[in-house]
């Protein structure tokens, strides 16, 4: 399998925006994304640059390699909660 996707910034509660980076060790992937929490796939948004979250969001990202006998990366997400109010 290609390596997973790494997140800069684990989810949760954030009282600011956050600048999301995605990236891998394996220089021969690609990272697509998704913002509306549908599964990412190799038609889904091409990572180019950080992500600028600015309400809350989910971010679900995959890693395709351009070996095609590698198969895709484990689906990985976080959920990033912006200036919202957490009841307990």
């Amino acid at each position: 399998y290609a390596t997973t996707p790494f997140f800069s910034q684990a989810g949760g509660y954030n009282s600011v925006p956050v600048n999301l980076t995605l990236s891998s060790p394996d220089p021969n992937i690609t990272i697509y994304y998704t913002t509306n929490g549908a599964p990412p796939s190799n038609t889904s948004t091409v990572y180019t640059g950080p992500i600028n979250i600015t309400a809350t969001t989910v971010i679900k990202a995959v890693a395709y390699s351009s070996n095609l006998n590698i198969p895709p990366s484990f689906i990985d997400y976080h959920t990033f909660f912006i200036n919202d109010i957490c009841y307990v």
